[in-house]
């Protein structure tokens, strides 16, 4: 277990979680790391932020960041390898910068990534993964396609949040965890939550109906995603 109570510079090296234990990381100040590893099927427990700044290898085990407070975060510069359902984040990642980023989210189950492509990025985009409704709402027009939603996935959303203001793309997965969609993969859509209405966020869906992605238009209003459909099966 660490206890990091010193405001710290991103040193040279990599911090690894190691054992078969579970491991805690705590304290009063953010731990800057730069490389980081994770080996530790028994799982680490953020309860203060881990803020890597270079390659974070999920090779093992679980992080566990259950506050919003407290999240896995990546700098501009850090990169992610690893991930599998055996070895992500369940809970809040944040990242920093722009271009295109899968997060290493999950419900400590399943790895349930979701992709952000931001071309403008203030203060990072905070992402948390929840197999859950994110509540029902009204079809309506208003989003980036104008035709509307019929149906949206009531068993798995995406929280995905700036710090601050953002505009990018989102990309929703379906693999058949939490995704029980019948309908043809041209007639699925990013399906965005706002102000009590379900929007159509488009664009573009590929592969098949047992595992595929569906990549929005530009937005800049945020708030929970989930995958939806113009049409019902």
């Amino acid at each position: 277990n660490i206890t990091n109570d010193a405001a710290g510079a991103f040193n040279a090296g990599t911090l690894e979680f190691k054992g078969t234990a579970a491991q805690t990381l705590s304290g009063l100040a953010d731990f800057n790391a730069k490389n980081v590893l994770i080996n530790n099927a028994a799982g680490v427990t953020l309860n203060t932020t881990l803020k890597a700044d270079g390659l974070v290898t999920f090779t093992n085990g679980i992080i566990t960041a259950a506050a919003s407070t407290t999240p896995m975060v990546f700098t501009t510069n850090a990169t992610v390898t690893g991930t599998a359902d055996a070895s992500h984040v369940n809970g809040y990642v944040v990242k920093e910068g722009t271009g295109a980023f899968t997060y290493p989210v999950g419900d400590g189950t399943k790895y349930q990534k979701v992709d952000v492509n931001p071309s403008a990025n203030g203060s990072g985009i905070q992402v948390k993964y929840n197999a859950a409704d994110a509540g029902a709402g009204t079809f309506t027009a208003g989003g980036t396609e104008a035709t509307q939603l019929v149906s949206y996935n009531t068993n798995e959303y995406w929280d995905i949040t700036p710090l601050s203001t953002a505009t990018g793309t989102v990309t929703v997965y379906w693999d058949g965890y939490n995704d029980a969609f019948s309908n043809t993969v041209s007639q699925r859509k990013v399906a965005h939550k706002t102000g009590g209405n379900w929007l159509n966020e488009g664009f573009t869906a590929t592969e098949t109906t047992a595992a595929g992605s569906v990549t929005s238009n530009a937005i800049n209003t945020w708030s929970p995603f989930a995958m939806g459909s113009i049409s019902s099966v």
